[in-house]
């Protein structure tokens, strides 16, 4: 368990999926307070499973994951075993935790300040005005104040995950997780994205960020952490993993995205 009040997330020997199905094999992974970790590897290597293990969307099979010393989605029994929560707790257990999602996940029949002030409303109980108050002055951070009025269907793909992003912070989550932010977005719109995420960074937000975009985990990391074939192979930082590789599997993967 957490020894460092530095440690947000604890993952140790995280297993999801069963036997020789396992898709996520062994992994520990701690991250601490205010660090933007990246996560990269081949296509099917197991980094969004993880991600979603780590809010418990993707449930694991043994090992355990901590978010500010709580279990996500678990509960330790007196004998050791873990114990699933029922559906509400989990819910209950998620709400620290920011999700941003490749495909943005907005409800289309709500306007982009509605899609923002949802959860806070109807998960946290804040009255609607407060609510709508938080969510102008998110949508304005994330450069959208002129959009408040505007449905999903009406806006770009940048315009979109930044809605996500605001939606997220809505919750004021502890940390944050981004599957792909940007592979959804045309290359023109990436930058207003990574722009945000930065300046979150910036701001000393936790980030844990699956990306296949080699410039943006560069840019906003202060460590990568490499999978394949479900187990992390090499964690270094960027500088490092990008200028000299120790590991043959991350030399490969990089020759092949170069």
């Amino acid at each position: 368990m957490s020894h460092s009040s530095d440690v947000i997330v604890e993952c140790s020997n995280v297993v999801a999926g069963f036997g020789s199905n396992a898709i996520v094999k062994d992994v520990s992974l701690d991250v601490k307070r205010g660090e933007v970790v990246a996560i990269i590897g081949p296509s099917g290597s197991g980094k969004t499973t993880f991600l979603r293990c780590i809010n418990h969307l993707h449930p694991i099979s043994s090992g355990f994951i901590l978010v500010d010393d709580a279990f996500v989605g678990y509960e330790a029994r007196p004998d050791g075993t873990m114990r699933v929560l029922p559906e509400k707790k989990i819910a209950a257990s998620r709400r620290s935790i920011g999700f941003v999602f490749q495909r943005f996940n907005l409800f289309p029949h709500r306007t982009a300040l509605g899609n923002v002030t949802e959860a806070p409303v109807r998960v946290l109980g804040m009255h609607r005005d407060e609510a709508e108050a938080r969510g102008r002055e998110l949508l304005a951070r994330v450069g959208l104040a002129d959009k408040i009025d505007s449905y999903p269907g009406s806006l770009s793909g940048g315009q979109m995950q930044r809605v996500a992003i605001a939606r997220a912070l809505a919750m004021n989550p502890k940390i944050f997780l981004f599957d792909e932010p940007t592979s959804a977005l045309d290359p023109e719109m990436v930058g207003e994205v990574v722009s945000v995420i930065r300046d979150l960074a910036s701001q000393g937000m936790t980030m844990i960020a699956v990306s296949h975009e080699m410039r943006f985990v560069r840019e906003i990391s202060d460590r990568v952490v490499v999978f394949d074939q479900g187990r992390i192979v090499e964690t270094a930082p960027p500088e490092k993993l990008f200028t000299d590789p120790e590991n043959s599997r991350t030399r490969d993967f990089l020759s092949k995205i170069a």
